[in-house]
């Protein structure tokens, strides 16, 4: 079973700069998506989306298709709660692997896989999203911190969240964004 993979230096340095542009000026949509939860998402240019993938392909060995890709936000007021889970069907699809690419590095922030004490380390049920909002029985067992133009890439049934749970800026300019891929075999 695939665990997760970290990609460094994921695009040229040109590309991570307009990267890193389109994102800080990308338009953010508010997303309601079920059990309270509200994500704030924007569109990831197709051409980003290919480099993305191939970069996971060729570090995984895994030919992939995406099935959906978005910058996403968060700040202290935008989306700033406790959300550990697994992704383990994303628009009626069942992903291999899903991935972060950092846009910043980011000392004390990034991406933790998490463990369980009576669920374990993945969803057992991939019909379904396993999202748990309370910290009770959970232990971050690995912890990946953002760092400038890496991916990290986790099989997409593994438990994770953002670290810390707090967000940091006030909004686009100075937030938490990241790029989120999921894809699937070939």
């Amino acid at each position: 079973m695939f665990e997760y993979k970290v990609i460094e230096n994921v695009l040229g340095q040109e590309m991570f700069n307009n990267t890193v542009l389109v994102g800080r000026h990308s338009k953010f949509k508010k997303v309601d998506v079920g059990l309270g939860d509200t994500l704030y998402l924007a569109e990831v240019p197709k051409n980003l989306e290919q480099h993305l993938i191939n970069a996971v392909s060729g570090a995984t060995g895994f030919n992939l298709s995406c099935i959906q890709s978005f910058f996403r936000l968060n700040t202290p007021d935008l989306n700033n709660a406790i959300r550990i889970h697994a992704d383990s069907l994303i628009n009626g699809i069942k992903p291999t692997v899903a991935g972060v690419f950092y846009l910043e590095s980011m000392p004390g922030t990034g991406t933790a896989l998490f463990e369980h004490k009576i669920f374990g380390r993945y969803s057992k049920d991939p019909s379904r999203n396993a999202i748990y909002k309370r910290e009770e029985g959970w232990s971050a067992y690995m912890k990946y911190e953002a760092v400038a133009n890496t991916m990290f890439v986790y099989n997409s049934d593994f438990y994770h969240a953002r670290f810390p749970w707090e967000a940091y800026g006030h909004d686009k300019t100075d937030g938490r964004i990241v790029v989120v891929l999921f894809m699937r075999q070939v």
